[in-house]
């Protein structure tokens, strides 16, 4: 009965078109005095009549859901009965000539209470306002001069909720009992309890709900809806560990860097500058042209032209791929190319984009001469180019940027005073060169970065450690223990030769030591040549199939990037293909978790192998244990070694967790498994 409420959307389309196409006709017959159409009226009346009897009894099951505005609802409900019931009148009428002159002017009021159903539907859908809103004022942008003055909830947080959580989540439709109009709604939950934990993002509802794969069906906002970004995701959850403040500037709250960067990217400035421009949308075929390439666009805001550019590939852009951004040149206000290498002439198509309004530069091997590129860019508000190579010399073409409002120097080769020379030149500039020296030595040194050119490798693999800071140590072992500073001091680029996991961490005088990192990187030791899945993946997160698992394309922490397989409460069972028989002595699967995405690493595995791929025998076993506590995506090969088997087929049984432990916020609820590679050497 519950489905067939929730088809009422589909349904109630149906009546209102066979009904206003029955009344069409019968004017048309009334205008020509033409009797031709009388049998295609009746016809259109008895679909119309049945399928507002239809649609009135799936709304009524609808209602009894709850979560609508009570008002809204009433009407809307018995006008749509009246709909029904004057539909059954007028189609009685029509066959009974005798009673002609009720006929007519009951199929008008049929038409009129049909309206004002359709009226309020839409009202109770999209809010009261709906129809009256083109007509209305658009309300006035209010204008934030900086960033420290806008107001935490009233500037930032709540704008994402009217964005993204309102249309579900308001007077006229409280879904689950769940109002977001005001900080007061927001506290006072719904049906679920509370919607938020106060300086406690990890246990808020709302929050874990948003980091749910978009399957599943308390995933929210719906699938279907406009989603949250993973910024705004970010300032939700600062905003919830701040303590869900609701009067408080940005000024008087804790900011990290991160977080500082992505409101650059929500507050307006007083003065918007190349916001102002009129320009025309760009085409379609453009955008998608840039997205093959490589680039996520974004649109800065609604119902205007400009557009965000993103690199998303670990690959850097050529120069080709740069060119493609002089196609929106116009539209183009933002461009983020985090972490690439850049040429003088890629450099040179950049400072081409006429309304560049800021310019992500961070980790890049932007060079100081390679800046004066840039120095034709009128709108050039802001520049982050930390953990780059400039020094002094940057700076001083700096001086010329008189528009220049923002600049983030953090770990560049930079010196005080060279900063203290363009603040002087430019004494409005806000510039960001990090912790102060003085107290350098609370501060943790970041950690080294392990540079490859593949994540797996056949023969052999050339290993490169670096880090941002000069003078840095850099300490690292690859027999799997942890490294301290009695390891291997990393002199200069090395080779492997096997699956090895390399770990490093940095000391630098002065600072405090980095964190590990730790790496695998799985040699390919055979060709598989293909693999067969008992059973298919989630269809949201099916990537190319079995393919998937045999490609040597690693996915990454984000489980929606298409390279991983996804299976909801069930384990994963995969039979291998080698071509021939084969000495094997070591297979490994890779896999992710994520646990406030309900997705956890396996709790196991079995390896089987077979001649003729019918008779299997059992050769090797994994047990892991559960996570005991949150964390963030991560990513983690697992490895069982055995003596040398010779075999053609071999079958791994992945064992999955199947169900969230108990302390999970979500206790009991059904989990996830994410694979993406099974290596056998």
């Amino acid at each position: 009965m519950e489905f067939f409420g929730r088809l009422h959307p589909l349904l109630l389309h149906l009546p209102i078109g066979f009904l206003l196409l029955a009344f069409l006709m019968e004017l048309k017959n009334r205008w020509s005095k033409n009797q031709d159409l009388r049998s295609a009226i009746s016809f259109a009346l008895s679909l119309g009549t049945l399928s507002a009897v239809v649609a009135a009894a799936s709304g009524y099951l609808l209602s009894r859901e709850g979560g609508y505005d009570k008002e809204l609802l009433s009407w809307h409900q018995w006008l749509g009965i009246g709909t029904a019931v004057l539909a059954i009148v007028v189609k009685v009428l029509h066959s009974m000539p005798a009673a002609a002159k009720f006929y007519f002017p009951s199929f008008g009021l049929m038409v009129l209470v049909l309206s004002g159903a359709g009226h309020y539907g839409g009202s109770l859908t999209h809010g009261s306002d709906f129809l009256t809103a083109p007509f209305e004022e658009e309300e006035v942008e209010k204008v934030i001069a900086s960033v420290d003055e806008a107001l935490v909830f009233e500037d930032i947080i709540q704008p994402i909720f009217k964005k993204k959580c309102v249309a579900c989540h308001k007077p006229s439709k409280s879904k689950g009992g769940l109002l977001l109009t005001s900080m007061e709604e927001i506290e006072e939950g719904g049906d679920s309890g509370a919607f938020l934990v106060k300086s406690n993002a990890a246990n808020s509802l709302f929050l874990q709900r948003a980091h749910l794969p978009l399957e599943d069906k308390k995933h929210m906002p719906p699938k279907g809806k406009l989603q949250l970004t993973e910024e705004e995701i970010q300032l939700l959850e600062w905003w919830v560990e701040e303590g869900a403040v609701t009067q408080q500037a940005v000024a008087q709250s804790e900011v990290s860097e991160e977080i500082e960067i992505i409101l650059t990217q929500y507050i307006q400035p007083a003065s918007r500058g190349v916001l102002d421009l009129k320009v025309d949308f760009a085409s379609e075929r453009h955008l998608n042209a840039l997205k093959n390439a490589g680039f996520d666009i974004e649109f800065v805001e609604a119902k205007k032209p400009f557009v965000s550019a993103i690199w998303k590939r670990k690959n850097s852009p050529t120069n080709a791929d740069l060119k493609l951004l002089k196609k929106i040149d116009e539209q183009l206000i933002n461009l983020d190319l985090n972490g690439v290498e850049l040429s003088g002439s890629g450099m040179r198509i950049i400072g081409n984009l006429p309304h560049l309004q800021k310019l992500f530069l961070q980790k890049t091997t932007i060079t100081s001469d390679q800046l004066q590129a840039l120095q034709n860019t009128e709108y050039l508000s802001y520049l982050n180019v930390y953990e780059t190579a400039i020094d002094d010399k940057a700076l001083v073409h700096l001086e010329q940027f008189k528009q220049l409002k923002k600049l983030f120097l953090w770990q560049t080769k930079t010196t005080t005073e060279g900063v203290a020379d363009l603040q002087q030149a430019l004494p409005n500039l806000y510039i960001n060169t990090g912790v102060a020296a003085s107290i350098f030595g609370d501060v943790a040194i970041e950690m080294p970065r392990i540079v490859t050119d593949k994540e797996m490798f056949t023969d052999s693999l050339l290993v490169e450690l670096k880090h941002g800071l000069p003078d840095t140590r850099i300490y690292y072992t690859i027999d799997g223990s942890q490294p301290d500073s009695t390891s291997s001091r990393y002199e200069k680029p090395f080779f492997i030769h096997t699956s090895t996991e390399i770990s490093v961490f940095g000391q630098k005088e002065g600072w405090q030591d980095s964190e590990v990192l730790t790496q695998f990187f799985p040699k390919v030791g055979y060709e598989i040549v293909a693999a067969d899945l008992s059973a298919p993946p989630a269809t949201a997160y099916g990537g190319d199939g079995s393919q998937s698992l045999i490609d040597l394309k690693k996915g990454t922490t984000d489980f929606r990037d298409g390279r991983w397989l996804g299976y909801e409460r069930q384990h994963v069972e995969v039979q291998l293909d080698l071509g021939k028989a084969t000495d094997i002595s070591r297979v490994t699967i890779s896999a992710l978790e994520d646990t406030g995405s309900y997705i956890f690493f396996p709790r196991g595995f079995d390896v089987l192998v077979s001649q003729d791929g019918q008779k299997f025998q059992k050769i090797a076993t994994e047990s892991y244990p559960t996570a005991n506590e949150p964390s963030p995506s991560t990513l983690d090969h697992f490895t069982t070694d055995f003596p040398t088997t010779v075999a053609r087929f071999i079958k791994v049984n992945i064992k999955s967790q199947l169900k969230n432990p108990q302390w999970h916020a979500a206790p009991g609820a059904p989990s996830w498994v994410f694979v993406d590679e099974i290596l056998v050497e």
